[in-house]
């Protein structure tokens, strides 16, 4: 700011020299006296000393940007601290390998024909009769062996599983024929291979029918057969009457009724052969025995599916695996077909041959309509493919599926969740953050004997995407300068509180929640401390300090046990977080007691010429003071030298210039603050006034004290309270002309 130098003196003595010219001229016209006296007079000038305007925010903290204003009131409130997202990591699951064994069942041949035989009169005789001519002979004995030839085409030979055997005999000949031996079904190429025997006695004449069975279980039956037996008619002496036949039929069924089964057959398929269908019965892979799942995705994690065929047969498969969606699809897990490329609803199978099929879990949702700790896979054998090939077959062939998850030198290697709609078992996110405050201190001009806030609060919010109820025990440490202080702990609700936790030390938050846990002088921590005993640790000598930054260190339970134990079901998605911030709002309701806040300005201009310096008669120091602070102020006021050094600086070691005596201004208690008003002035004598020329700084010191009990009860302050301070030195000195011509 520009100081009043030489040149400016130089300038009031030319000013007074040419009044003094033009008064002389004005007595010349009248009367020159014999000894001329040079005039002088008395004049005025005014020295700012300072004007300016106080802010309660200005006053007491070196960040005012920290303050906002809510419904009028003034609030220190820092932004709030964010720390870092401390991820959480969803278990992984530890499947294990699954098999199961599809077996064919049966044999595709549902039935075979025997040919049976038919023996007329001459095949017995040897001879051709004549009707109406009586039989010369007497009874005649046919011993027969033949061959029986079944669809040797089709297959070589049988075994039966359960099966039987029926042979009838029927005699439309005119006499009796008693078979004398069995008759006896062998196989053509081991003839004491008996497939079934039969005993049949005497058979009537005229249509007269005899019946026999044996069992099949377990019988090897070729195509090519022999049939061996002897039959002997009864009373052909004397017959005229030669027609008729006997006849044998044979017919194979289960057990009277129905089809055989078979457990073996050298055979070949002429047409495919479709099996028919069966209830499926579902296998289960487990994918782990503590997390159940509704709805998964995967971001890694694999498996073969593995299918051998050891059916002699080609086969065609249908293979479910109930609970995998195709991501990309949207439709059911389907096998791929390497013949067309592309995924089949079935797929074909060489005989005795593998397929296999790697699977990537991310490419795969997990539905489940209930909870599941495991996927159910089944495979059911549609059709057996043609071939004109005779091969081995046995009931027991069968298809085998595996399901395998991928392995590292031996080692299972886990799938890895993505996200989950489901129950996990309790998991734990430890939290150890710091988290920068930097929340600002009073500034250095500012003290009190005591500072007290009113309505004060800290906030610790704690949020996670995850949809599982989870439990918070965390600890708010503050440090300041390195060195840890005051800390916080999160309460434990009452019992019937939403916020309670069975455990007895935790908060507890539900899916969607964020928890906002107030600390203030109606919510105290864990161990009953109150927001004023923990701000209490930042005050200190009537300044306060607020910390660098917090700890926020603790642990969040996801789905703690008892939540694990019932039906709920939660979702959780990997490397989600859980955030938390502390966020601070304290309202200015202050009590201060011997509050002090000082301030230095320098002088617009001074007097330094010594004529000038000379003739100061006296002056007055005038304040004007307007107070909206609900508190009452006292101002001591000091004129000091500047800084030989630094002329921008006061000189805070020499004694001041003047000590001006103490202006007192009342509170404003009024409800809008709409100020109160003082003017005083201060009478200086010559010497005092003379002083004034030394002076290139005012320092003030603004005495604050709470319009009530003395600071013990805190007072609210709205955004624009404020102090303005107008002073300004008024000094009288004598304009003496000759004085001036002549300074010294």
């Amino acid at each position: 700011m520009r100081r009043l130098g030489p040149k400016n003196t130089m300038n009031k003595i030319a000013l007074a020299l040419s009044y003094f010219l033009l008064t002389a001229l004005f007595y010349s016209c009248v009367k020159i006296p014999s000894q001329p006296v040079l005039p002088s007079w008395d004049t005025q000038l005014s020295v700012p000393l300072m004007n300016k305007t106080f802010y309660l925010k200005d006053m007491i903290a070196k960040d005012s940007a920290r303050f906002v204003t809510v419904n009028n009131e003034l609030v220190y409130r820092p932004a709030e601290l964010v720390n870092q997202p401390q991820e959480i990591v969803v278990p992984t699951l530890n499947p294990l390998s699954a098999s199961f064994v599809e077996r064919l069942g049966l044999i595709p041949i549902s039935s075979v024909s025997v040919p049976g035989f038919a023996l007329s009169f001459k095949d017995i005789t040897g001879q051709t009769p004549v009707n109406g001519v009586p039989w010369p002979g007497g009874d005649q004995t046919l011993n027969k062996d033949t061959v029986v030839v079944s669809d040797s085409s089709t297959y070589d030979y049988l075994i039966y599983e359960e099966g039987q055997m029926t042979l009838t005999i029927t005699n439309t000949f005119h006499f009796k024929v008693n078979f004398t031996t069995p008759i006896n079904l062998v196989n053509a190429s081991n003839l004491s291979e008996v497939v079934g025997s039969f005993t049949i006695g005497t058979v009537d004449s005229s249509g007269g029918q005899k019946t026999a069975s044996v069992v099949l279980n377990g019988k090897r039956m070729e195509s090519l057969l022999r049939m061996q037996f002897q039959v002997q008619t009864v009373g052909l002496n004397g017959t005229k009457n030669y027609g008729g036949a006997i006849t044998a039929t044979i017919s194979i069924t289960k057990n009277g009724t129905g089809n055989p089964t078979l457990s073996e057959a050298k055979m070949k398929l002429v047409n495919e052969f479709y099996l028919p269908v069966t209830s499926i019965t579902d296998s289960l892979q487990k994918l782990d025995d503590s997390v159940f799942i509704k709805i998964a995705e995967f971001s890694a994690g694999k498996f073969d599916i593995n299918i051998n065929n050891a059916i002699p047969f080609d086969v065609i498969v249908g293979f479910n695996l109930r609970e995998f969606v195709n991501k990309a699809s949207g439709q059911s897990f389907k096998l791929f077909d390497y013949t067309v490329n592309s995924p089949r609803d079935s797929i074909k199978i060489t005989g005795g041959q593998n397929y296999n099929m790697n699977v990537l879990m991310k490419d795969y949702r997990l539905q489940s309509p209930t909870l599941t700790n495991g996927v159910h896979f089944s495979l059911n054998i549609k059709t057996l493919v043609r071939s004109l090939t005779k091969k081995v077959i046995r009931k027991t062939d069968s298809v085998l599926v595996r399901i395998i998850p991928d392995q590292i030198a031996g080692v299972v290697q886990p799938y890895v969740l993505d996200n989950l709609t489901g129950k996990i078992p309790p998991t734990i996110v430890p939290v150890n953050e710091n988290v920068e405050a930097n929340l600002g201190s009073s500034t250095n001009n500012f003290s009190a004997a005591s500072v007290k806030f009113d309505s004060a609060q800290i906030t610790l919010k704690i949020f996670t995407k995850s949809l599982f109820p989870t439990d918070l025990k965390f600890d708010i440490t503050s440090v300041t300068g390195g060195v840890a202080g005051q800390k916080l702990s999160t309460p434990n609700p009452p019992v019937g509180d939403r916020n309670h936790s069975p455990d007895g030390v935790s908060y507890r938050i539900f899916p969607g929640d964020t928890a906002k846990i107030v600390f203030d002088k109606l919510h105290p921590d864990a161990n009953g401390k109150t927001i004023d005993q923990f701000l209490s640790g930042f005050i200190k000598n009537g300044r306060f300090s607020f910390p660098d930054k917090f700890v926020v260190a603790g642990l969040a339970n996801l789905e703690p046990m008892d939540a694990y134990q019932n039906d709920s079901v939660g979702y959780v998605k990997n490397h989600d977080s859980v955030y938390t911030s502390v966020d601070f709002s304290f309202p200015l309701r202050l009590g201060i007691m011997d509050g002090s806040y000082k301030d230095t300005a320098s002088i617009s201009s001074n007097v330094s010429d010594t004529a000038m310096t000379n003739s100061i008669l006296g002056g007055d120091i005038l304040f004007d003071v307007f107070n909206t602070f609900p508190l009452g102020i006292e101002i001591k006021t000091k004129l000091l030298r500047s800084n030989p050094l630094d002329s921008t600086k006061a000189d805070n070691i020499s004694p001041p210039v003047l000590v001006l005596d103490t202006i007192r201004v009342a509170g404003d208690n009024t409800t809008n603050h709409t100020g109160v008003k003082s003017s005083s002035a201060i009478t200086l004598t010559g010497s005092q006034a003379l002083k004034i020329s030394q002076a290139g700084f005012t320092a003030m010191d603004i005495k604050l004290v709470t319009a009530q009990d003395n600071g013990a009860t805190p007072v609210k302050f709205n955004s624009t309270d404020s102090i303005r301070v107008k002073s300004s030195a008024n000094l009288r000195f004598n304009v003496d002309v000759d004085r001036l011509s002549h300074k010294k």
